[in-house]
């Protein structure tokens, strides 16, 4: 790896004509890094004990004196790559560091670029399973990241003694996968290569069935389950072949990562009194709500509220069924909800006992103080949860979602005395 900086607010062409910047640093950075961290023994061929109930493998069978014997068998289940290497991380940096109005105001801003390369990834979407064995993985998946992030800092002191402090913080990053094992032959629309890891496959909710006559309007052919019933969520048909199955799955380049997360600082003191605040937020991400309800456990309230009845038609909630048991069970758009959210992280208000009879007693300083912690957040499109609960995504594949069955986030108020003798 190098770095090198500049304090080009130091040379005397930049003093004598921009004299409104107090400091001005440029500064860029390159380095490369290898990631060993894979499967052990990968450039052996494995062999596992046949099994001709699990796997298909069927024992030799030798015949002695008329008696049939089974022998256990020998197969190769995933082929050797001698070649295998180090994926390889090349992360470049560039930015700079600026103070403005008397070194009230500062920025720091940076623009990163990471790439992966000789990333280990399996072959098997490329061979058939009648082939008998799974290829090995080789160094040839390639990935990105890029974006920037930046820190802004106001603090100054006024003439009445109110002090105070404002940072705003925020970083943008989006990844896109350049080259992998996409399954050849797949549809346009459910294509990985050019797009974000971790996007996922879900059917195109379009509404709900309110009554049998629009489910024979449609005239579809249902391969994904049973056939829909009045109440059901209605699919759209990608590929208009009259027939809903996987390959009406579009992926959503969005996963529960999210693109661009922001905070922001803030502390004020004015006598004995001081307040620190944290504010945290994020958008860009998705969360799937994966439904349980049934003889499992309970429904949401918000799921059942206004939900399709035999006496309720005209309603655009789904009717409710046991657990998994619907058609409409298969990752749909209907569940994925934005998790754009604002928190109000910590809030302290604080107060300084500082006189002469505590002094007396040895202390130099007494400060009481109350805080809360996660008071306040604001989700528009995802009520039910934790908007920073992670669901379950991979790089190729839709997310399960998440249930409740987590712990729920904690709002937490407590009040203390710190004691400096």
């Amino acid at each position: 790896g190098i770095s090198a900086g500049w304090v080009a607010s130091d040379e005397n062409f930049f003093k004598n004509n921009i004299k409104f910047i107090n400091y001005f640093k440029l500064r860029a950075s390159w380095g490369q890094t290898g990631n060993d961290r894979v499967g052990d023994f990968q450039y052996l061929t494995s062999y596992l004990l046949g099994n001709p109930y699990s796997y298909g493998y069927y024992p030799f069978v030798v015949n002695s004196n008329n008696v049939l014997t089974e022998l256990q068998t020998l197969y190769a289940s995933v082929v050797a790559n001698p070649n295998i290497t180090w994926e390889v991380s090349n992360q470049a940096n560039i930015g700079f560091n600026a103070n403005f109005l008397h070194n009230k105001l500062t920025l720091e801003a940076d623009y990163f670029y990471y790439k992966r390369s000789n990333i280990l990834w399996p072959q098997n979407a490329t061979v058939p399973a009648s082939a008998g064995l799974s290829l090995p993985s080789v160094n040839y998946g390639k990935a990105q990241n890029q974006g920037v992030d930046f820190v802004i800092t106001y603090k100054d002191v006024t003439r009445n003694k109110l002090g105070y402090s404002v940072s705003i913080n925020g970083s943008y990053a989006k990844n896109k996968v350049l080259q992998w094992g996409e399954t050849p032959g797949i549809p346009v629309w459910q294509q990985t290569t050019g797009h974000p890891m971790g996007s996922g496959l879900y059917y195109q909710a379009n509404g709900i069935y309110h009554n049998q006559a629009e489910i024979t309007a449609d005239n579809l052919t249902y391969k994904i389950g049973t056939t829909p019933a009045p109440g059901d969520i209605r699919f759209v048909d990608v590929n208009k072949d009259g027939v809903i199955d996987q390959n009406d799955q579009k992926r959503i380049y969005k996963n529960n990562i999210p693109t661009f997360t922001f905070g922001s600082d803030i502390n004020l003191s004015y006598k004995n009194f001081d307040i620190a605040i944290l504010l945290q937020g994020a958008t860009g991400a998705v969360q799937y709500l994966s439904e349980d309800g049934g003889k499992f456990t309970n429904y949401r309230n918000s799921f059942v509220e206004g939900r399709w009845t035999p006496t309720n038609t005209t309603a655009n909630v789904p009717r409710t069924m046991d657990r998994y048991n619907w058609y409409w069970g298969n990752s749909n758009t209907y569940f994925l909800h934005k998790s754009n959210y604002i928190r109000l992280k910590t809030l302290q208000l604080g107060y300084n006992v500082n006189n002469k009879d505590l002094q007396g007693a040895g202390i130099k300083n007494l400060r009481v103080y109350i805080s809360g912690y996660n008071l306040l957040t604001y989700t528009p499109d995802l009520k039910d949860f934790d908007p920073e609960l992670n669901a379950n995504t991979d790089a190729h594949g839709s997310a399960y979602g998440i249930n409740g069955a987590s712990y729920p986030l904690e709002r937490v108020v407590s009040m203390g005395i710190t004691v400096t003798f």
